[in-house]
């Protein structure tokens, strides 16, 4: 027996079967669409996995068990998110208590279904989406695919560019600027998959994941000048850069505030581009035509099973380190293939300097304005 209204979530060739709550349908939306398309219809191909939701209490043996395999499920850096759990075998296959919510979650290997468990619907949407993403990741792993560090916007034909880079390497603040300054769609503001397509192709994915924005690119783009705090918007320009401070913000808030729109599947690339934040060095642009010189960079990006936050907590789908180092150097050959590679080495412009002035900053026609629209504190 279902909890309620079935479903199919896709990301390019990878279905699960969806089983939810009406109650919680919207909920479930908002956090996944568009980037994981939920439709009514099954897609062609088999499932990889039937999700059953369920809006209700475990039994109190499942409850109360002590007797299991102490986890991390999930070491995110969003405190709300951050968990450990308790693993334990039951008729069937096994089950992980999700600490933090008391969320529980079975897994039954053969019948490839996973039930979650939670009576409070908030929680179960979030756990709901937690498992979700879980479970995509190693399968597009398992698919030859590649989940990265990266933004990325499409251009006028449809295909995608790439922004690579770990944090602090300038993704947020190009994203920004190409959403600003040219005539491109955001696909993904944090996190890519790469998936191999017919042909030795490559096609880009994006992703449902918040985003960090740096008080001083915030402080660039009048369009996000209503995220600022009170607070905030007296502090100096170069302060806010010095600060080093972040607000988390979502593709939604951020592609309605510029007027555009989020574009989340490209079957192919248009460039791939390295991000390198490097004010000590000189700025240009450097094609890479090597594989595995793009293999080290993929690497230094790498998310997928790797990551605090979509790492394979449940061991349900398996994906090995061996795994992922293939897939890492075929996708590297693909993309050199795919389309142009360039390491872009940058560092703030003349005009982000001058705005670092104190005089200059106030009297600069955006960023004055928000500067002072309070007094000092």
């Amino acid at each position: 027996m279902t909890s309620g209204e079935s479903r199919f979530l896709s990301i390019g060739p990878l279905t699960i079967g969806l089983h939810l709550p009406p109650a919680i349908e919207n909920d479930v939306r908002r956090e996944l669409e568009p980037f994981i398309e939920i439709s009514r219809d099954r897609p062609d191909g088999a499932l990889l996995v039937e999700l059953d939701l369920r809006l209700e209490a475990v039994t109190r043996e499942w409850r109360d068990a002590t007797d299991g395999e102490s986890m991390r499920v999930d070491t995110s850096l969003y405190k709300h998110l951050a968990s450990d759990g308790l693993r334990f075998p039951v008729p069937g296959g096994y089950v992980v208590r999700i600490e933090l919510t008391q969320t529980h979650a079975f897994f039954e290997s053969e019948r490839k279904r996973v039930s979650v468990y939670q009576p409070d619907a908030s929680l179960l949407v979030l756990d709901g989406v937690r498992t979700i993403k879980s479970l995509f990741t190693p399968a597009v792993e398992r698919h030859g695919g590649v989940q990265l560090h990266a933004a990325a916007v499409t251009v006028d034909d449809g295909r995608a560019v790439l922004l690579l880079g770990d944090m602090w390497q300038g993704k947020t603040t190009l994203l920004l600027e190409l959403l600003s300054q040219f005539h491109v769609q955001q696909l993904s503001c944090d996190t890519v998959v790469l998936l191999p397509s017919a042909g030795g192709g490559v096609s880009a994915h994006g992703w449902p994941s918040p985003f960090s924005v740096s008080h001083g690119t915030l402080s660039d783009h009048p369009e996000l000048a209503s995220f600022f705090s009170d607070q905030r918007r007296s502090v100096p320009y170069d302060t806010l850069w010095r600060e080093g401070k972040k607000t988390i913000l979502s593709s939604h808030d951020v592609v309605q505030r510029f007027g555009t729109r989020i574009v989340p599947h490209a079957r192919e690339l248009a460039h791939c581009v390295v991000v390198r934040f490097r004010p000590d060095e000189p700025t240009g642009l450097t094609a890479i035509s090597d594989a595995n010189d793009l293999a080290s960079t993929l690497r230094s990006v790498y998310l997928g099973s790797r990551d605090p936050i979509y790492h394979n907590w449940h061991r349900f789908l398996h994906a090995d380190d061996a795994l992922i180092e293939s897939n890492i150097e075929a996708m590297s050959k693909a993309l050199i293939q795919a389309c142009a590679v360039t390491v872009m080495t940058w560092a703030p412009s003349a005009i982000s300097l001058l705005k670092r002035i104190p005089d200059l900053g106030r009297a600069h026609k955006h960023l004055g304005h928000l500067l002072t629209s309070f007094p000092p504190l």
